[in-house]
């Protein structure tokens, strides 16, 4: 029995995101290395005066861009691993055309962290301007309520309260909705103006469940891509503030000791996006502060969630290019293998062929002695008849059997072959 070369690797080819092992055939990479490329985001790993040298030549804002990190999370690393970052005026005075002191770098804390490995990440955009965010003005009331207005209010109605007193719609690990009955009027009317002004700049928000089987959901899409949309009460951490019935509860020996912290809602709302790619660094949360309320922050939520919606386009394209790319890289690793399997199973199809015709041969012969000497008349004719069909079928050259005589088929041809054989072969018989 012929095998069929590269057949048990095409599921794997049909994943859009690589994975370990068989999954990354085409990238020559089944881990994270020394450097490379996963969906198009380069990774490497740094040496301590490598990063020194970059942190000090480079501003740390600019820099972090290029690792798709926030300029905070880069200086943390930089931190941990003992290298000395510019301090505060630092490029100011580099601008004002003045020649700062530059520290050397120390010794590392330990060993292990003598190199810095920057994992993959979708590159965060540069953030935006902020005379091109939007003014966005929120009404003291909802007209002319959006799609996901309506729903949200109908489902809040519906709501039971979780432990903190908030009424909450979705699932426990990350509600759709969760806000106090005191706090629904406030997030709907920021649910509705949001929803507004991205239909506005070309997004369509739609109530829709974002998989086959589950609820619905407040949805953002746009040429394919999708992104829930949620709004939450935040909880506040308070020091607990222990009663004499918990403090004589502890006293016992089986008791346990009070919680050391009380989570409150004390209305501090928070937009989220929810499924976002797990490469994407950007902001996906958008909360209030106790200087700036969310309502001053729609101008920011609305332009980060088009960034999102952005970024899950082009790392899509690129999952897409580099799937093609394996595809490819994966067909011409095999083809040389296959033509060989190929030429063996074109020489096996010839000697079906022929041991066929010779077959259909030795029958017309037969029966052509048969009817020279029998002379068949009635019944007996007409099982020469039959007979000489029989001869027609299984005879190649009359049957209208293919005969494969393609010496340097495609590799869609190949494939369909070797997907054939295969399907006939573990046929049940």
């Amino acid at each position: 029995m012929l095998t069929w070369p590269g057949a048990r690797l095409e599921p794997a080819l049909r994943s859009s995101r690589p994975t370990k092992g068989i999954g990354l055939i085409g990238l020559g990479l089944s881990d994270y290395g020394n450097s490379g490329s996963i969906l198009g985001v380069e990774f490497m790993v740094l040496t301590r005066q490598e990063l020194f040298d970059l942190v000090w030549s480079v501003p740390m804002r600019t820099l972090a861009l290029q690792y798709g990190i926030s300029d905070v999370a880069l200086k943390k690393r930089c931190k941990r691993h003992g290298v000395p970052t510019p301090g505060v005026g630092y490029w100011a005075r580099v601008g004002a055309g003045q020649k700062p002191k530059r520290p050397t770098l120390p010794k590392a804390p330990s060993q292990h962290l003598e190199r810095i490995v920057f994992k993959p990440g979708i590159p965060v955009k540069p953030p935006v301007a902020r005379e091109d965010i939007p003014t966005i003005s929120i009404p003291t009331r909802v007209v002319s309520p959006h799609d996901a207005t309506l729903w949200a209010e109908e489902r809040l109605k519906q709501a039971k309260l979780d432990a903190y007193g908030r009424l909450e719609v979705g699932g426990n690990y990350s509600p759709d909705l969760c806000v106090r009955p005191e706090t629904v009027q406030r997030a709907v009317l920021i649910l509705d103006t949001i929803a507004k002004a991205l239909s506005v700049r070309g997004l369509e928000v739609v109530v829709a469940p974002y998989h086959e089987r589950s609820a619905p959901v407040v949805v953002v899409q746009s040429s394919g891509e999708r992104l829930v949309l949620q709004v939450e009460e935040r909880l506040t951490r308070k020091p607990h503030v222990v009663t004499p019935a918990e403090e004589k509860a502890a006293a016992q020996p089986w008791g346990r000791k009070p919680v050391k912290w009380d989570y409150v809602p004390e209305g501090r709302l928070s937009v989220r996006l929810f499924h976002t790619h797990y490469l994407f660094r950007g902001h996906a949360r958008w909360t209030e502060t106790k200087t700036t309320p969310l309502e001053q922050q729609l101008g920011k939520v609305v332009v980060g969630i088009e960034a999102a919606v952005a970024a899950h386009k082009n790392v899509r394209a690129e999952e897409d290019r580099q799937k093609a790319q394996r595809l490819a890289d994966e067909r011409a690793r095999l083809r040389p293998e296959r033509l060989r399997w190929y030429q063996a199973w074109m020489a096996k199809e010839l000697d079906d062929h022929a041991a066929a015709w010779a077959r259909a041969r030795q029958v017309r012969e037969f029966l052509d002695a048969y009817q020279a000497v029998k002379k068949p008349a009635g019944a007996a004719s007409d099982w020469l008849a039959a007979a000489r069909q029989y001869a027609d079928r299984i005879d190649p050259l009359t049957s209208g059997a293919t005969i494969q005589n393609e010496m340097e088929p495609s590799d869609g041809a190949l494939e369909q072959l070797i997907e054939q054989e295969r399907a006939r072969q573990t046929r049940p018989r």
